[in-house]
């Protein structure tokens, strides 16, 4: 299936005298999809090779030199799925050629590969895709029929053998959609630093701070309205009310989660003694899975503890 999705890829379309296409692609690793309490889950980890051919034109749209090599994408995996994963390119030959076609390649053409791939991780989260008519199909079909009545809700399930990509995806985004709208979790953590409250107060609205902490990049407008992105976008969210070095309450989100659903983050400091803050968090309306059918509960409260306040810690030495 993955190799179906990159044969004969037009990835540089041949505007300003550039071309270069996929024919194909080579795949290493595994991938499987367990069925646990009639849930399916994917587990991959692959790494794959796009063998590639382009060429470049002058302005008479004469052929003024060609060139090959290959596109690879060293680690595709569940535990990355959100994540853009990263691609090398790499051609036999170092010459002109080569080197436009390379930077034509990372600035607008991995957009039509990251496409793909992401057609294929959404396909493999959601259960599937299989070969039509294979032993395979019968038992993933059969697993979905029982999730479906398990869960009520057998209509406008997909079988993932037969369905168009965007096909999955809306048929994920509708089931996933209904089911986070019915519940909303809530969550509460407290935890004491040795810092000030105005030295908590910048981890969440000073880019550079934030940008320290989770090691990746970050985008933050600190007003009341301001938009926020921490982690490559992975996480992201509003500003909905903002109190100097007290109070911060937003609305936040993973990527991952269906499309509109927010949950409300409010987060509190109070200095008991000078050099001593206490950071309370509350979260509300966190739905039960995301897009994908993955529990959403444990991650987000992990990623709190683990990935934001213990970094806070350790990389500003606020109470290691």
């Amino acid at each position: 299936y993955i190799r179906s999705l990159f044969t004969n890829l037009s990835v540089l379309d041949g505007s300003a005298g550039l071309s270069l296409s996929i024919s194909g692609a080579e795949v290493d690793g595994e991938a499987i999809i367990n069925n646990r309490k009639s849930k399916l889950i994917p587990a991959y980890e692959l790494k794959v090779t796009l063998p590639w051919t382009g060429d470049v034109r002058d302005g008479d749209g004469n052929v003024a030199g060609t060139s090959k090599g290959k596109i690879t994408l060293p680690y595709v995996a569940d535990e990355n799925h959100d994540e853009e994963p990263e691609i090398k390119f790499s051609s036999e030959t170092e010459d002109p050629t080569s080197q436009r076609l390379k930077q034509a390649f990372l600035s607008k053409g991995k957009k039509a590969v990251l496409e793909q791939l992401n057609k294929f991780v959404a396909d493999l989260r959601a259960g599937g895709p299989v070969a039509p008519g294979s032993k395979g199909a019968a038992e993933a079909a059969a697993a979905g029929q029982q999730a479906s009545t398990t869960n009520g809700a057998a209509a406008g399930k997909v079988k993932l053998s037969s369905a168009k990509p965007d096909e999955v995806s809306a048929a994920a985004t509708s089931t996933s959609k209904s089911s986070s709208k019915a519940t909303g979790r809530s969550l509460s953590l407290q935890q004491s630093f040795y810092a000030r409250p105005s030295d908590l107060y910048e981890c969440f609205v000073v880019e550079g701070k934030i940008k320290a902490y989770t090691q990746s990049n970050a985008v933050v407008e600190p007003r009341v309205g301001g938009k926020f992105s921490w982690f490559n976008g992975s996480v992201s969210g509003e500003f909905l009310e903002l109190e100097q070095d007290k109070k911060i309450v937003m609305l936040w989100r993973f990527n991952t989660w269906v499309d509109g659903c927010n949950s409300k983050v409010t987060i509190t400091l109070d200095a008991p003694e000078v050099g001593h803050t206490i950071l309370k968090l509350s979260q509300t309306g966190i739905p039960e899975e995301d897009k994908f059918h993955q529990p959403v509960y444990d991650q987000t409260e992990s990623g709190w503890k683990g990935q934001i306040l213990t970094r806070i810690r350790q990389v500003f030495g606020y109470g290691v």
